[in-house]
């Protein structure tokens, strides 16, 4: 007879309760094992509950049990371990008997032989408060084996299942564990010292430093390892780590940053931002370059090409006024790339990215040309120029190897497969997406899950396998869905068009680029400046704006040649070729005061040489004037201010005045 059917079985126990009724009806012998009050118990009678035959006996009291030949029901065995010679017993079982299966219970390990072919179970649960030796309270924090070899307490500790293992590091059941006494701590510490750096080291080290409440000691640690656990998409990691720091020290930029790297990773883009926005408050200038450089990217990849722009220059002005190597100049140049990239303006992103490999090459920064040569390879991709996408890819990907950039060697790859689509080369494509996939999935970046579902989709759709291709941008969408990239979604729509014949897609895609400011992949467009924004627009969308020019108190389309003020009408501007730059570079910053020397800088093509240049230079903004304002007098759109603390002075085009220029640049 069986014992009484538990009330409930614990949630998240499907899984084992289905490995024990198919071992119970198939044959076979499993131990299920576990520590005192881990639910074991409860869930084997469970099972037994389930199958209308099932024998139940307890070794305890009783200690013998017989040998059976057949088993012709599926028999359960409580406290196997109080069996005499239970693992003898449990051998003969598994070589001998026959027919239904059998489950044997355990609160310890048991020891068997090699000629056992018994499966094992462990039930991870509650344990039972106890009384454990001083010594053990050391396993509260993970240890490796290695550091415990001689510890006498370890071994009964193991067989009762309060100590787990993970990645060859011990560490007490969670409801055993206490916090531990700075003498502890720093005990650990000294076995801890000598191993190699790996992630649950770095982690482990760091909880220890923080035990003993050596926050120096603990930041010098963050700032040397961190970047390794976010090469490796430790991203949990960096994450318990930083906020551990930011409760002791809420404006610790360093930290913000680790914490804005990891999040954007997760697809946690606003919080991201947000730490960003904390580190440029609080960190010191190298630091602040660094996050606006960030900043640049995790912009782009919110599909706001204006912000990232601004970004990156103000990371650049800020590189040139620290001076040195600034690895972040890079990124700046590689953003500013990416910008154009999305305008449809690919060759000058291009030249962005040249100019970032050079920086990089003369820095001698093997990481920084790496992102450069991938950054080179998308412009040249977005040109259509295969070929040369692809030998520039695999330059990434050999450099992103040899300095351990993981995410990189994914989007190297990626990148390497769409030029290999491109060129027809789909067997390879397929063998760099399907090793791609794998290790996208252990390095859990949404962004790389995301854009494998689409290129896999991309490759099936060439194959011809519709089915699969629409299965893969289900699952794409759903992973933007949680993230917000503008940008996959749109690939994500154009590839729909492509996959339904169904034009809608194609218009919705459109759209959405076009109130993001991007243009569509492999699309060049015309620049449009209005309020201070920069964005590419589409031959439709251009038509629809020309079509509402008069709502604009001036007008400036380069393409058509036409200059227009609300109550001047028509403006002989496009003769003046002086007055004309200095007009476009006020517009193209509005409200951001100029001085004599930047206005000539833009303007003319020798160096500024002081007065005489400055002369010059009012000359034509006089010019400018007489021409573009209505009033002379009470002048409208082109503003002096005067230089006082915390504002520089100079000319500025107001901000105040609704404009728009048509760029014939692509």
């Amino acid at each position: 007879m069986l014992p009484r059917r538990p009330k409930h079985v614990p949630a998240g126990r499907e899984p084992e309760l289905a490995e024990l009724l198919e071992t119970a009806v198939q044959g076979g012998v499993l131990l299920l094992e576990g520590a005192s009050g881990s639910g074991k118990t409860s869930l084997a009678l469970e099972c037994a509950h389930r199958l209308p035959q099932a024998r139940w006996l307890s070794c305890w009291p009783q200690r013998s049990l017989p040998h059976p030949e057949t088993l012709e029901e599926p028999l359960f065995v409580d406290h196997i371990e109080c069996l005499d010679q239970a693992a003898e017993w449990l051998t003969w079982c598994s070589q001998h008997s026959h027919g239904a299966g059998l489950i044997a219970i355990a609160d310890r390990r048991l020891s068997l032989p090699p000629a056992a072919r018994v499966q094992r179970l462990q039930v991870e649960g509650k344990a039972r408060d106890r009384e454990l030796s001083p010594e053990s309270q050391i396993l509260s924090l993970p240890l490796p084996r290695s550091c415990l070899q001689d510890a006498d307490w370890l071994e009964p500790l193991e067989n009762q299942f309060l100590v787990t293992e993970r990645e060859g590091w011990l560490q007490l059941h969670p409801d055993l564990r206490r916090p531990l006494t700075p003498q502890h701590h720093r005990h650990s510490l000294e076995l801890l010292q000598p191993l190699p750096a790996t992630p649950l080291w770095t982690e482990t080290v760091f909880l220890h430093l923080v035990g003993c409440c050596d926050w120096t000691g603990a930041i010098a640690h963050f700032q040397r390892y961190c970047p390794g656990l976010q090469q490796s998409g430790e991203f949990a990691r960096v994450l318990k780590l930083s906020d551990c720091l930011l409760k002791h020290n809420p404006r610790l930029a360093l930290a913000h940053y680790a914490q804005a790297e990891a999040r954007a990773a997760q697809g946690r883009l606003e919080q991201s931002r947000a730490d960003l926005d904390s580190v440029l408050r609080w960190g010191e200038p190298s630091l602040k370059l660094r996050a606006l450089a960030t900043r640049c990217h995790l912009h782009l990849d919110l599909g706001q090409a204006q912000s990232a722009e601004n970004d990156a220059r103000e990371a650049l002005a800020l590189a040139d006024e620290l001076g040195g190597r600034q690895p972040a100049r890079i990124k700046a140049c590689n953003g500013l790339a990416r910008v154009d990239n999305l305008r449809g303006q690919p060759a000058r992103g291009e030249d962005w990215s040249r100019r970032a490999l050079q920086h990089a090459q003369q820095d001698q920064d093997p990481k920084g040309e790496a992102y450069a040569f991938f950054i080179l390879g998308q412009s040249l991709a977005d040109q259509e120029s295969w070929q040369s996408s692809l030998e520039h890819c695999q330059q990434s990907l050999q450099l992103a190897r040899q300095q351990g950039e993981v995410r990189l060697t994914l989007l190297a790859r990626y990148w390497m497969a769409a030029a290999l689509l491109n060129l027809d080369r789909l067997d390879w494509a397929q063998e760099l997406l399907q090793e791609c996939w794998c290790e996208a999935v252990d390095f859990a970046d949404l962004k790389m899950l995301a854009l494998g579902r689409l290129m896999l989709a991309q490759l099936q759709l060439r194959q011809g396998d519709k089915l699969g291709a629409g299965t893969q941008l289900e699952e794409a969408e759903a992973l933007v869905q949680r993230c917000g990239f503008p940008v996959l979604a749109i690939r994500g729509l154009l590839l729909k068009q492509a996959l339904h014949q169904d034009p809608l897609w194609g218009e919705r895609a459109q759209r959405l680029a076009e109130s993001v400011g991007l243009a569509l992949p492999g699309q060049a467009t015309r620049q449009v400046w209005t309020q201070g924004f920069c964005r590419g627009l589409s031959e439709m969308a251009l038509t629809s704006l020309r079509a509402g020019q008069f709502q604009y108190d001036l007008w400036l389309d380069l393409e058509l040649a036409q200059v227009r003020e609300r109550s001047l009408g028509e403006l002989p501007l496009l003769s003046k070729k002086i007055p004309m730059k200095l007009l476009l570079q006020l517009m193209r910053h509005p409200g951001q005061a100029h001085s004599a020397e930047a206005l000539f800088a833009a303007a003319w093509d020798h160096p500024y040489e002081g007065e005489s240049s400055a002369a010059q230079v009012r000359k034509n903004v006089a010019t400018l004037r007489r021409l573009l304002e209505p009033d002379r007098q009470n002048p409208r759109y082109i503003q002096m201010r005067e230089h006082s603390y915390g504002q520089d002075g100079g000319y500025f085009f107001s901000d105040q005045v609704n404009y728009c220029v048509i760029h014939p640049e692509r």
